[in-house]
Formats: structure tokens, C-alpha cells, sequence
């Protein structure tokens, strides 16, 4: 028996085995290595969701706490509203011909005012961010100024005596005049006055 050759055979045999081992356990290896890298990036997709979700909660608290304030501001503008003491009143005269005036009478500040005046169908309006009380609006209308005058021409032509002695009896001119006033108090309500119509003289 060649001794020699019995061993070069079991060494090939041997090492042939070792060799299949080694790729065996290679190939092992590999899918080891694939399946943790799966399980990795399956895992970070969880975590990316589970972030993703993590910062829609937030938003969505963030978004409820704002609800919550704005929720609890109205509220607290309701409440100012229904127990605002708020005295302001109005009250209008013919300061001079063609001059007309709105005054604030009340006790408190009107916010935001737009008074409208219309005389014989002229319109004139005017808007003031503040009117304290005691103040003044005054409208000009230079076409009741005008009507006026022509008015005080008639009379005057017409109130010589006649042939008795007697004069013709004084009749003022008289307007048309319808004013209103629109303003919100100090916690936001909004109020108006009027519109007050009226046929008066100056």
C-alpha cells in the first residue's frame, strides 16, 4: 500500500470538505448579513413612521392648544361685551347757516365713528377714529346756505308793508335733515343711532 498516496487522497478529501464548509457557511453568512440588513431597514422605516407620527401628535397638540386660546380669548371678549358699561349718546343743532353739528353726550369714548348727515338730499359724511364725549361733528353744506339766502332775498322783498300797512308774516325755511351714527365701543361691540329725521330751520 502507497502510504503516501492514501494520505495526499484523504488530505484532498479533507480539504475539499473544509472548502465546501467554508462556502457553505459563506453563503450562510451572506444571508445572515442580508436579513439583519432587511430587519435594519425595516426597522428604520418603523422609526421613521413612528417620528412621523410623533410630529403629527405634536402638531395636532400645538393646533389644539391655539384652538384652546383663541377659544378662551372669544370667551373672554363675549364676557367684556355683555358687562362693558357703555354710555354714549348723541344729540345734532344747526350751529350757523350751512353748518351742521354732532355732539357726543355720553359718559364714554366712541371708537371707530362714521356719522352720516343728508340735508334737502345733500350727503355729507364723516369718519373719526375717536369722538370723546362733549365732542364735535361739524358737516358743512354750503347748497342749505345757498337755498337759505335766496330765501332771506323773497322774504325781504316780500315782507314790505302793503297798501294797509300790514307785513307779510316771517316764515322760516325749513330742511329736511336725517342724521345717523355708527361706532363700536372700546371692547369691540359695534353700535348705531338713528337714522333721526327731522324738518327743521336754522
Amino acid at each position: 500500500m502507497d502510504w503516501g498516496l492514501l494520505f495526499t487522497g484523504v488530505g484532498a478529501v479533507t480539504g475539499i470538505g473544509f472548502g465546501v464548509w467554508g462556502v457553505v457557511s459563506g453563503i450562510r453568512g451572506q444571508r445572515r448579513a442580508q436579513e439583519a440588513q432587511d430587519a435594519a431597514s425595516r426597522l428604520g422605516e418603523q422609526v421613521t413612521l413612528i417620528s412621523g407620527e410623533i410630529t403629527e401628535l405634536r402638531k395636532v397638540s400645538v393646533d389644539a392648544r391655539e384652538l384652546a386660546k383663541e377659544a378662551n380669548a372669544t370667551r373672554d371678549r363675549q364676557l367684556e361685551a355683555l358687562t362693558e358699561e357703555h354710555i354714549v349718546t348723541w344729540k345734532h343743532e344747526w350751529e350757523k347757516r350751512g353748518s351742521f353739528h354732532v355732539e357726543q353726550t355720553g359718559r364714554h369714548d366712541a371708537l371707530n365713528v362714521r356719522a352720516i348727515v343728508f340735508v334737502d338730499g345733500e350727503c355729507q359724511v364723516s369718519e373719526r377714529e375717536r369722538v370723546r364725549p362733549g365732542d364735535y361733528i361739524r358737516f358743512e353744506f354750503p347748497e342749505a346756505n345757498l337755498k337759505e339766502e335766496a330765501a332771506d332775498r323773497a322774504r325781504l322783498r316780500d315782507s314790505a308793508p302793503d297798501r294797509y300797512g300790514i307785513e307779510a308774516p316771517y316764515a322760516p325755511e325749513l330742511f329736511e335733515t336725517s342724521f345717523e351714527v355708527h361706532w363700536r365701543s372700546a371692547a369691540g361691540v359695534q353700535h348705531s343711532y338713528g337714522p333721526v329725521e327731522t324738518t327743521e330751520s336754522y
